[in-house]
């Protein structure tokens, strides 16, 4: 599994997109843990990752990797 790594323009922190939508925006998981909507023009990316890439604990924190655990569980199976 990889992961797409977007860094935010503004804050330089680093989001995980989990899905492009129809309107063109991506859905992210944020620094607080939710998922949300977001235009790509807000980020630099992606940086692809596999998910067992040592950089990911610098990259990401507890809120989003307890998210992305519920996402790739929620993706898994369906």
């Amino acid at each position: 599994m990889t992961l797409d790594l977007f860094k935010n323009k503004a804050s330089g922190h680093y989001f995980v997109a989990v899905d492009e939508l129809d309107d063109g925006n991506l859905l992210m998981i944020t620094p607080d843990g939710d998922l949300k909507p977001l235009e790509q023009r807000l980020f630099v990316g992606p940086e692809v990752k596999a998910h067992n890439d040592p950089a990911i604990p610098r990259l990401l924190n507890r809120n989003q990797m307890r998210k992305l655990a519920q996402v790739k569980w929620y993706f898994e199976s369906t």
